[in-house]
């Protein structure tokens, strides 16, 4: 699973903005930015950043449950992270660190 590539998501359409691991839930999981605000989130989950979209179009699925979209060229992220950050839309296997404690605030 490739970062930018469009996607089917429960006949859903949007594209992959993060794959690999989480600190919400074990294994691997797709991050997608859904065309519509039908998600769950905006690529933020429990103070967690793993990528960035509008309110309610993100949403974290387990990769069968994609499909991608031979049809549709790659898209490109909507948004380039900011300088000082890490990148979110890159695709990782290691976990996210809290948003608190990238800014140098501990966490709670």
């Amino acid at each position: 699973m490739e970062v930018g590539v469009r996607v089917t998501v429960a006949g859903k359409k949007g594209v992959v903005r993060f794959f690999g691991e989480t600190r919400f839930a074990q294994g691997e999981w797709v991050g997608v930015e859904l065309d519509a605000p039908d998600g769950k989130n905006d690529g933020t989950v429990n103070e967690v950043e793993y990528f960035k979209c509008a309110d309610k179009h993100g949403i974290f699925v387990r990769k069968v449950q994609v499909r991608v979209d031979r049809t549709a060229a790659a898209a490109k992220p909507t948004a380039k992270p900011a300088a000082a950050a890490e990148p979110a839309a890159k695709p990782t296997s290691s976990i996210p660190k809290p948003a608190s404690t990238r800014s140098g605030i501990p966490a709670a």
